[in-house]
């Protein structure tokens, strides 16, 4: 991915599979009935949710134009 797509994609795709990680998480330990860590109040599953489609977005959106780019 870095070096077919650039440093932008690649960060986007860390920060998609970290989101995706906390989102999993989040669900897991909730699923358990623990309440939620101090750092997995700051946001929702909604949030999460939100956050992984921007990144996919992103994602989709980088790879497309650096392959048109490439293409030309």
């Amino acid at each position: 991915m870095l070096r077919a797509h650039g440093p932008r994609a690649w960060s986007a795709l860390l920060n998609l599979h970290q989101a995706a990680t906390d989102l999993a998480f989040r669900k897991w330990h909730l699923s358990r009935g623990e309440r939620p860590k101090r750092h997995q109040k700051v946001a929702s599953e909604d949030d999460l949710r939100r956050e992984i489609a921007d990144y996919r977005m992103r994602l989709q959106t980088l790879t497309a134009t650096l392959a048109d780019s490439s293409d030309r």
